[in-house]
């Protein structure tokens, strides 16, 4: 189901209520967790709050889901931003 989803998606557009979320998102993380720590987002989908994540650049940021299409999306949102995160 959900490669078939992410397949057909095309590329995964953060719109503006995503990324406003996800740079709350990340604000708060940022308070709970120490700088220059690692953060796994375990069903990940196409990686939206890691690319939050990834952007504050204070976390090594991995991707992990069980869709490898969604992955793909992850990856090439990742580039698309010139930002990086291991994805398996």
């Amino acid at each position: 189901k959900w490669d078939a989803y992410y397949a057909g998606l095309g590329e995964a557009e953060e719109t503006p209520p995503v990324r406003a979320f996800g740079a709350e998102f990340a604000g708060l993380l940022g308070e709970l967790l120490p700088a220059g720590g690692a953060v796994l987002e375990a069903g990940c989908g196409a990686g939206f709050q890691s690319l939050a994540l990834a952007r504050e650049g204070k976390f090594a940021v991995s991707l992990m889901d069980l869709s490898p299409q969604a992955l793909d999306a992850a990856r090439r949102l990742f580039a698309r931003n010139g930002l990086t995160a291991d994805a398996r």
